[in-house]
């Protein structure tokens, strides 16, 4: 396990992993805002680089007892964990398709570019390692019983989320897909830590998955309001700076408040569109990064 990962900036993280990357896949598209590689194994795994901290952490610590990783200033495993254990999957031999992307934390506007800018990959599911916990699995906004019975078989139970990556990668390219617990807790605050014991046991339960991924690409299927049973709303509820002089923005105003904050854009396309979740969780910049994400849907 390579610790040193979470003591990289996301620049210094990009160049890593495109060099990591290549001795392991003959070609690898790296750009400012994602890196990609396609694999043999029929299944995407997807992780985000960057993290909501302004700098990377300087000590880690390990506390031997708890067998918990943390750092006084934050961690970062929201989504180092997940950028390490793809790695992992990498030492071990695996070869999937995979998807680095950046900006997750202002929007997944990394994912949003790759959704656009790359070939649809020909994998039969997507797999996001970016969840809080150590047995959740989320689709968001997608509607697949075949893709819930298939990931239950790994060990996981169903939850609900807000938003990550797959957010807008699964709907734009039509191709079913989840985000695992990977064992952080008390993401986005200086509290964070990754439990030792729960990361290694779920990289064990994804290599199952390579091991078995669906025998045919599974569908995106799109939920409707209903059953999304009390999660339709969205909208902006204002900022707060957190610890560490970040803006944050949680979007939960109705609808057709939004259209009265925003007459210029259709909402309904956008939700439809990409995905967005009951709640929308971004960083500095949110509400113009928003705004040019909409662009194309006015």
């Amino acid at each position: 396990m390579d610790y040193n990962m979470f003591k990289m900036t996301t620049e210094e993280l990009k160049i890593n992993l495109k060099y990591k990357l290549k001795e392991y896949y003959k070609s690898v598209i790296a750009t400012d805002d994602y890196i990609y590689v396609e694999g043999t194994i029929p299944i995407m795994l997807v992780a985000h680089m960057d993290t909501v901290y302004k700098e990377p952490p300087t000590n880690l610590y390990l506390d031997k007892k708890q067998n918990v990783i943390y750092s006084e200033t934050g961690l970062g495993a929201d989504d180092r964990a997940g950028i390490i254990a793809i790695t992992i999957m990498l030492e071990k031999g695996y070869k999937p398709y995979i998807l680095f992307c950046d900006e997750e934390e202002v929007g997944g506007l990394g994912a949003t570019k790759a959704a656009k800018e790359l070939p649809i990959p020909n994998v039969n599911v997507i797999v996001e390692l970016d969840r809080a916990g150590s047995n959740d699995y989320v689709t968001y906004r997608c509607d697949n019983n075949e893709l819930d019975k298939w990931v239950e078989k790994f060990g996981f139970v169903r939850a609900e989320g807000t938003f990550s990556d797959i957010s807008f990668l699964c709907p734009q390219w039509g191709i079913a897909g989840v985000n695992l617990s990977i064992g952080y807790y008390n993401q986005h605050s200086k509290n964070e830590f990754l439990n030792l014991t729960e990361f290694f046991d779920i990289i064990q339960r994804v290599e199952l998955i390579l091991q078995s991924p669906p025998v045919e690409q599974l569908e995106y299927i799109t939920a409707s309001y209903k059953q999304l049973d009390g999660y339709e709303t969205y909208g902006y509820t204002g900022g707060y700076d957190d610890a560490y002089g970040y803006d944050s923005i949680l979007i939960e105003l109705p609808v057709e408040e939004l259209e009265e904050l925003h007459p210029e854009i259709n909402w309904n396309d956008l939700i439809n569109k990409y995905g967005l979740e009951i709640e929308y969780i971004a960083k500095q910049g949110a509400i113009n990064a928003l705004l040019d994400l909409m662009k194309p849907l006015k």
